[in-house]
C-alpha cells in the first residue's frame, strides 16, 4: 500500500452485518499511522469499527493499536488501545494483530500474545461491536470511509486479513500467528 492504495471487501458487507461476535485478525509492516482494516457507514460521520496503528484516538500520547466502534448514533462503544509509544509498531518489521470480542469480552493480541488495554470507552467486558452496527456499507483494508471521504491511508504491507465469525481463543490465535 503506497499511502493512496486500498482493498474494497464491501461486496462481503452482509456478512459482516450478521456477526454478534468474531476475531478481526491481520498481518502488518509500517513506518506510518494508517487504518488496517476499516467497516463504516461510509455517508455518515459516524458508525464505524476500525483497527489502526500509531496514534489513531488522541486519548492517549502513547497509542501503538487501536480498536474503535462508534455505533450509528454517534456513540462510542468501544475505544481500546494497546499503549507502548506511538512508534513501537512503526518499526518496518512484521507484526501480527488480532482482536476478538465474545459474548463475554473483548481482548488483543499482539505478536501471538494478549496484551493489556487501556480503555477511554469501553472494558474488557464490552461485548457485541458486531451486532450493534447498523448501515455498515462499506468494508475496506488500508483505508476508512466516512462522510462520503477517504481518510487515514495506511502506507506499508498487509497480509492475511482475516474476519472470524467467532472469538478465537488463545491458543488459536497462537495457532493463526
Amino acid at each position: 500500500f503506497g499511502g493512496a492504495d486500498y482493498v474494497n471487501l464491501t461486496s462481503g458487507i452482509s456478512l459482516y452485518n450478521t456477526l454478534t461476535q468474531g476475531t478481526v485478525s491481520v498481518w502488518f509492516k509500517t513506518s506510518n499511522n494508517g487504518h488496517l482494516i476499516a467497516i463504516a457507514n461510509s455517508g455518515a460521520a459516524s458508525g464505524f469499527v476500525y483497527l489502526f496503528v500509531g496514534e489513531s484516538t488522541a486519548t492517549y500520547a502513547d497509542e501503538s493499536l487501536c480498536f474503535v466502534f462508534r455505533d450509528s448514533g454517534a456513540v462510542t462503544r468501544i475505544n481500546a488501545c494497546y499503549r507502548n509509544g506511538t512508534t513501537f509498531l512503526k518499526d518496518n518489521a512484521w507484526h501480527y494483530a488480532a482482536f476478538a470480542v465474545s459474548d463475554i469480552g473483548n481482548k488483543m493480541y499482539l505478536d501471538g500474545k494478549e496484551v493489556a488495554l487501556s480503555y477511554a470507552t469501553g472494558s474488557t467486558t464490552t461485548t457485541g461491536y458486531f451486532l450493534n452496527g447498523t448501515n455498515f456499507d462499506f468494508i475496506s483494508i488500508g483505508v476508512i470511509k466516512y462522510n462520503s471521504t477517504f481518510n487515514d491511508y495506511y502506507k506499508g504491507l498487509i497480509d492475511e486479513v482475516k474476519i472470524y465469525n467467532y472469538a478465537l481463543t488463545s491458543d488459536e490465535v497462537q495457532l493463526d500467528y
